[in-house]
């Protein structure tokens, strides 16, 4: 992990993933999202959001048609809208999606797709950063 990568890790892994169901947290599964899964039937899971491309800070119609663009890239997984928010820094909350059971590399796709330096990725024990590939 390049020293620019270890900087985002430390400044990432403190952003909550949640809706009005559930909370994630970078590394672990919290019990209400792993009983969410575990009703459901669902292994794996990712969190991606079309906002601030590359981290470059875009204007709000920008990142929702963006946030409407996703959405119809994915309507064959199920998934869930779901809200990114850093709890140590004053960085824009970002709407994005919960997509269940997607692969690791259809995860990475829409994550080239869409820009976006880390998605997180996961299943029912523990989750994760991928980094975008250069």
């Amino acid at each position: 992990m390049t020293c620019l990568m270890n900087e985002l890790h430390e400044i990432f892994k403190d952003v909550i993933y949640q809706n009005d169901k559930w909370t994630i947290e970078w590394g672990k599964v919290r019990g209400d999202f792993k009983k969410y899964m575990d009703k459901k039937g669902y292994k794996h899971f990712c969190f991606i959001t079309p906002y601030n491309p590359c981290n470059t800070i875009i204007d709000d119609n920008s990142n929702i048609r963006r946030l409407e663009k996703l959405k119809n890239k994915i309507e064959k997984w199920k998934f869930k809208e779901a809200l990114s928010r850093h709890t140590k820094s004053d960085y824009p909350p970002e709407r994005g999606y919960v997509i269940f059971d997607i692969t690791k590399e259809d995860a990475k796709k829409l994550q080239k797709d869409f820009e976006q330096v880390a998605i997180l990725y996961g299943d029912k024990k523990e989750c994760d950063f991928l980094w975008l590939d250069k």
